[in-house]
């Protein structure tokens, strides 16, 4: 009987096989450089789906160096792929302990999106958003709620443009910016908002659950959960709210 983490495991090794020799040192782009830098990329996204976090970051650390010498012969075509990289990276250091990290190299991939969203917003602003909910979850932790809110206040705002026009492909990620926003507006005793922002997130995620609920009801709980108890605080002015 074959099992999710058994694929996940043979997609690893099939990566690992298909990857050819060490790149030469000397700073030379071969022209195999940009299906080496993918496939570096994919087993990074193969080694996090099985759980291997540690092999992940340095998968996903080798992908982004690959990914600058790339930038550096054809920008315009690459750097998107850097980006993503990079976040993929912060992302990774965050889930192994390494938060200063996390939040430098997310805050690069921030910078540098919110540039190519300026030149091109379809292309870009759901990168953006998305890295903008990445560092949300790590400012909570490394500069605090005041932080993480501006962060997702600006993914929300880019979402709710986003939804408006395909609400099917960025529901789930809307969502997450709205009770992300009502987690921190909660941390700051602005118990009022947080039930507004926590409300809102609910009612999307229940319209996701109602359509699939196997993909959907596991993060309605949670939101539920965390409106319940910003309710009570809210009923409770001395009780402060504060969630990890």
């Amino acid at each position: 009987m074959r099992t999710a983490h058994g694929d996940r495991d043979r997609g690893v090794t099939l990566f690992e096989q298909l990857l050819p020799a060490p790149l030469p040192e000397d700073g030379t782009v071969p022209y195999l450089l940009p299906p080496y830098q993918q496939a570096v990329s994919a087993l990074g996204t193969a080694l996090l789906a099985s759980g291997r976090t540690q092999q992940a970051r340095a998968a996903f650390r080798q992908a982004v160096a690959m990914a600058e010498r790339l930038v550096e012969v054809n920008p315009q075509a690459y750097e998107p792929r850097l980006l993503d990289d990079l976040s993929s990276l912060g992302v990774v250091c965050s889930m192994t302990g390494r938060h200063e990290e996390a939040l430098e190299t997310l805050e690069l991939a921030l910078t540098r999106f919110e540039r190519l969203a300026r030149t091109n917003p379809v292309l870009h602003e759901a990168d953006l958003a998305r890295v903008l909910v990445h560092l949300t979850e790590t400012y909570a932790r490394e500069k605090g709620p005041q932080a993480a809110l501006a962060a997702a206040e600006q993914a929300v705002d880019i979402y709710r443009r986003l939804t408006a026009g395909h609400p099917r492909v960025y529901e789930p990620a809307f969502a997450q910016a709205l009770y992300l926003r009502g987690v921190n507006l909660a941390r700051l005793s602005r118990h009022m908002d947080a039930v507004s922002s926590l409300s809102d997130a609910v009612a999307v995620q229940r319209r996701l659950a109602d359509t699939t609920p196997q993909a959907h009801e596991a993060r309605l709980a949670e939101f539920l959960a965390a409106l319940t108890e910003v309710r009570g605080a809210a009923d409770s002015p001395a009780h402060e709210v504060v969630r990890d």
